[in-house]
């Protein structure tokens, strides 16, 4: 079934913007549609997922790759369905991961992945070394952002690091928490029309989510928007973006361009050869040369 998985590596250039409750709540939109998910939380060092999902994880990816426990011990699986692989929070050991560790890492997850019509992997804010290799391995990077200027500049800087640095391309923008349509435009013109001008680069806009109250109650009561207030406006919303997601699934398994499922590329140069190891990620005044915070 791997050639059937969907990846989807969730990200944001800063945090804040509301990905892992996108992520969250994306999965189980898409179980109610019928298809089988795994989210794996992969911000290694501070993870939340079993926060706002309200349990304890007994044990973590993190105990899987010390070999303290199974895959199968660390699953959470919903009353809704949805699988879960969680991860630990506080430790700080754990939140950066070398390329050896990150191959592990997805050898351990793939069998478990591919079992799946989605794979969600919730990756931390930012620009880590260990974001950028686990990004490489997935076939969609979904990047999560809000219309607010820093936000937008942190994102285009995400997405111009993953481009001109790991080749990658596949990019799509949810845009969360906005108050208007016209900030959706915003968006559009502001990190669409940017990519497209100065990375020769058309990163696709997947859906936006309507500012909502009632996400912050979901979020004091550790209970997903989808199952506390699935009629609002925000959970209609993702709502929506998971029958995207469920669209392009179904095309991309017909034209078969669905990459294996966690793989780790080697990122490659324009002349189609395997590229060095990817260097250290450049500071961020680095990584926003020529960001949007200069452009007109």
């Amino acid at each position: 079934m791997s050639a059937q998985t969907l990846s989807i590596a969730i990200l944001s250039g800063k945090g804040g913007v509301g990905k892992t409750n996108i992520t969250l709540n994306l999965a189980l939109a898409l179980r109610q549609a019928g298809s089988s998910v795994l989210v794996v939380d992969g911000d290694l060092g501070l993870a939340n997922i079993d926060v706002l999902m309200g349990f304890t994880p007994g044990k973590t990816v993190w105990d899987v790759l010390q070999g303290k426990a199974t895959l199968d011990q660390a699953l959470h699986t919903d009353a809704s369905g949805v699988s879960i692989l969680p991860a630990a929070s506080g430790t700080g050991t754990q939140a950066s991961l070398d390329q050896a560790s990150c191959q592990q890492f997805l050898r351990l997850v793939r069998p478990l992945a591919e079992k799946h019509d989605f794979l969600l992997l919730d990756l931390g804010a930012g620009l880590s070394d260990t974001v950028r290799l686990l990004a490489r391995a997935a076939t969609i990077q979904l990047v999560v952002t809000t219309p607010e200027p820093t936000a937008l500049t942190d994102a285009y800087a995400l997405i111009k690091v993953l481009h001109t640095s790991h080749k990658l391309s596949n990019f799509l923008v949810a845009v969360n928490n906005i108050f208007s349509e016209n900030e959706t435009a915003l968006t559009r013109t502001r990190l669409v029309n940017a990519c497209k001008k100065f990375l020769q680069l058309s990163p696709k806009m997947l859906g936006a989510v309507r500012h909502d109250e009632l996400l912050k109650d979901a979020v004091a009561r550790r209970t997903p928007l989808l199952k506390l207030h699935p009629e609002s406006m925000a959970a209609q919303d993702i709502t929506a973006i998971a029958r995207k997601l469920r669209s392009l699934r179904k095309k991309m398994i017909t034209e078969g361009t669905i990459s294996p499922c966690l793989s780790l590329r080697a990122r490659q140069t324009a002349a189609g050869t395997a590229a060095p190891a990817a260097k250290k990620a450049p500071a961020s005044a680095q990584a926003r040369t020529g960001t949007l915070a200069r452009k007109k």
